[in-house]
Formats: structure tokens, sequence, C-alpha cells
């Protein structure tokens, strides 16, 4: 099986898009809390601690600071663990199990809108703590194209900054008014998918452009 650092250009190209694409759905969503707030107060949670047509109130805000508070907390934490996995287990591990967990957190949160459940915060400290393990695990794949390393970083960066607008596009589709914030979530889960499954055949198990022991000079 050929490695991607040797696939042609227009393989690594497609890899380099893949990633683009998952960093930009996934790995600083929770930078976007306004807009999540926003759709939350439109969507009546915490509604019952406010004085009936009262909504939203500062009862209802407080309490979603604490969803907001998990999920940053996770953000920020969760380098440290991330960091270990890479090291331990390779890239795509570290990728394949954040992206499980970032799915699993959308399901939770699908679940807590659509049944009442008060998990908002477990599903959005999902969110928080599995980003950073996406957006580093997919780092090293800047070296398939040397001659523009830094062009593709600073890409990535980008992307991840444009991936804090991921809710802004939840409030446009939920406009329409024919979907429910968590049907919208359930979708968004299930497009997921198909990137988690298409990493697991194509992202590398060691980094592109390690070197072992042996080849070092």
């Amino acid at each position: 099986m050929v490695s991607l650092g040797d696939a042609s250009r227009s393989v690594k190209v497609c890899v380099l898009i893949l990633a683009s694409l998952q960093i930009g759905l996934t790995a600083g969503i929770v930078m976007g809390w306004p807009a999540f707030q926003r759709l939350l107060i439109d969507n009546n949670v915490y509604s019952n601690l406010c004085t009936e047509g009262q909504a939203p109130c500062n009862a209802q805000v407080l309490q979603m600071n604490s969803i907001y508070d998990a999920g940053i907390f996770a953000n920020t934490g969760s380098p440290v663990l991330t960091g270990v996995i890479l090291d331990r287990f390779g890239p795509k591990r570290t990728n394949i199990i954040s992206s499980i967990l970032f799915i699993a957190g959308c399901a939770v949160l699908s679940c807590a809108l659509k049944f009442g459940m008060n998990i908002y915060a477990v599903g959005y400290g999902l969110l928080g703590f599995s980003g950073p393990g996406i957006y580093v695990s997919l780092f090293h794949l800047c070296n398939l194209v040397p001659e523009y390393q830094g062009s593709v970083l600073s890409g990535f960066s980008g992307i991840f900054t444009i991936s804090s607008f991921v809710f802004n596009l939840f409030e446009i589709v939920l406009s329409r008014g024919l979907f429910s914030l968590s049907l919208v979530f359930l979708v968004f889960a299930v497009c997921l998918s198909p990137l988690l499954i298409v990493g697991w055949f194509i992202w590398p198990h060691a980094p592109v452009g390690a070197k072992t022991p042996e080849t070092e000079p």
C-alpha cells in the first residue's frame, strides 16, 4: 500500500481538503457560544426558571453559563490528554477517538433537546473536549506538501476560526422553520460519520514525514 507521502499530488490535495473540511465543521465549534446560546433561548431551554412571559431572564442565562463553562473547560484542558494520546497511539487513533466523541456530543445535545434532559453541559463538554484532538491530529498533514507547509498550517488555523460559525449556519437553517434544533444536531452527527469512516481508511498511523531513529542522520 502506497503511503500518503508517496501519493500523487492530486491525492494529497484531496486529503488536505478532507482535513480542512473536518477542521471547519468541528475543531472550534464551541467558540461559537453566542449563536448557540441564542438557539437554546429560542428553544426555551431553562425557560422554566423564568417568570411566565419573562424569558429570557437572568436565572436562565446564568444556568446556561454552566453549559458554556463545561465546553470551554473541556476545550482548554483536553490538549493535555490529547498530547498523551497522540504520542502513544499516533494521529490516526487520536483523530478517530476525538471524532467519535464529537459525534457523541451532537447525539447527546440532540437527545437533550428532544426529551428535555438536562445533559446540555455533557454534550457541549464533549464538543469542547474533542475539538483540539481533531485539530492537532491533522497538523502533520502539512508535510504532504513541504514547499507549502506554512501555507497549509495557516490555512488550517483560519479554518479553525471559521468553525466557530457552525452554529450561525444552524440559525440560518432553523430560520426557515422546517426543522427542530434536535433534528439538526442529529443530521449534523450523521453527516460527520462519513468523515469518520473515510478517516479510518486514509489517515496514516504515523505522522507524515516523521523519521524513525534508523533514518535520522
